[in-house]
């Protein structure tokens, strides 16, 4: 990760507090893959200075936000409460929330719900099925858009070139043998999801799982977030995920909808 702080040149830079800009890159830096860095670690993946990192880290250690063990730096729960701040102040979590629960209550499947941000899938809300899912996301977890169902939902609300833009600076990686890498084949994934108003991802992010989304549309026609079902291919094949499931998805995505016209999302 290259460093976007060296040389500001935009204008209103005297408005701009590097320091604050840094602790970001430093917290944005773990993630599932990179749980823990070490001083050195950090400084190669930020782009920064071990100095500075150094400061960043000591100082979101004192906060809360990050703990040592050992030589390796991690991140703490407290992290949790900054995306739990977009969320609640969002109110995307409490619209849709109720809506999951009866969709999991109607299907028994796991139900979540997602937005686009910098290329990944950010999950806002859960409805978690009784039964143990390993593929299911938690709230503020982040994946590649392109790489999930949901995330090809929601590309699928921008144009071509935007999305072959968003595949060379985002490119997916094969999480089973099942995966799509290839960003052709991926950009037609997503106009199938354009066409269809759904999709589905088959065993491409854990074997044996499969999962279906569709969009959440604000008046305008544009998609402000998508919501996801994913399910055992034990349990439901992939003809009555598309027959059963994906119709029932669409007609709770349709009562999400009416709330969000009555309570428009800020962003």
């Amino acid at each position: 990760m290259s460093d976007p702080l060296s040389d500001p040149s935009e204008p209103g830079d005297r408005d701009f507090i590097q320091s604050i800009a840094k602790g970001l890159l430093v917290l944005r830096s773990f993630s599932a893959e990179r749980p823990t860095f070490t001083l050195a670690e950090m400084a190669r993946e930020t782009g920064l200075s071990r100095a500075a990192v150094r400061r960043v880290l000591l100082t979101l250690q004192s906060l809360g936000y990050v703990e040592v063990r050992g030589r390796q730096y991690a991140p703490l729960p407290k992290v949790l409460d900054l995306g739990y701040a977009f969320v609640s102040s969002a109110g995307l979590n409490g619209l849709i929330q109720a809506h999951l629960e009866r969709l999991n209550e109607e299907i028994d499947e796991a139900c979540s719900a997602g937005v686009l941000d910098d290329g990944q899938v950010v999950y806002v809300a859960r409805a978690q099925t009784r039964r143990l899912l390993s593929a299911v996301m938690g709230v503020g977890a982040r994946l590649n858009a392109a790489s999930t169902a949901i995330g090809r939902v929601l590309l699928s609300g921008l144009d071509d070139e935007e999305v072959r833009r968003h595949l060379r600076e985002h490119p997916a990686e094969a999480q089973t043998s099942m995966s799509i890498t290839e960003p052709e084949r991926l950009l037609e994934e997503v106009r199938r999801a354009r066409l269809r108003g759904y999709a589905i991802a088959d065993e491409e992010l854990e074997i044996g799982f499969r999962a279906a989304a569709v969009p959440l549309r604000r008046s305008d026609g544009s998609i402000v977030a998508a919501i996801n079902v994913g399910m055992h291919v034990s349990r439901v094949s992939l003809e009555e995920a598309r027959a059963e499931i994906v119709p029932k998805m669409l007609a709770v995505a349709d009562a999400i909808e009416r709330d969000l016209a009555m309570h428009p999302m800020p962003f």
